[in-house]
């Protein structure tokens, strides 16, 4: 009698089978289909569409994704040198410190021809700068 009972446990178990298998090929075919009209959508005829394999895509779509982001940090480190050069024109080449010693834009006299000049001296040493730089001329 026992031997009934396994029988029928395996008959339940291939029958339990048999329906997963079943309903997984309908998924299949509900997921194929959809992949072939995703396929479609991106252009692709629908007769060569059926004939295109899944791992073809999602490869292609793979080195799509690494290719862009290469070229975008490329164009992003690009942007970044431009930005750092209008940067350091605007600063007319000199490196701006933060801290340490800063710097007053001073206007001097040219005693040759009579115009002003723009000259840089550190904040603390404005007088002795204007006084040394009258000794000179």
């Amino acid at each position: 009698m026992s031997f009934l009972g396994g029988t029928c446990r395996i008959l339940e178990f291939l029958a339990d089978c048999a329906e997963h298998i079943f309903v997984l090929g309908i998924i299949y075919q509900r997921m194929m289909t959809g992949f072939q009209q995703f396929l479609v959508w991106l252009g692709s005829p629908q007769h060569l569409a059926q004939d295109i394999k899944v791992q073809q895509v999602c490869s292609t779509i793979n080195e799509f994704a690494l290719e862009y982001r290469t070229c975008r940090e490329r164009v992003l480190q690009q942007t970044q040198k431009k930005a750092n050069h209008r940067e350091r024109n605007k600063t007319g080449g000199k490196m701006i410190v933060e801290g340490g010693n800063s710097y007053k834009e001073v206007t001097s006299v040219c005693s040759t021809n009579g115009r002003r000049t723009r000259v840089l001296s550190p904040d603390g040493d404005v007088q002795a700068f204007l006084l040394a730089s009258a000794v000179r001329d």
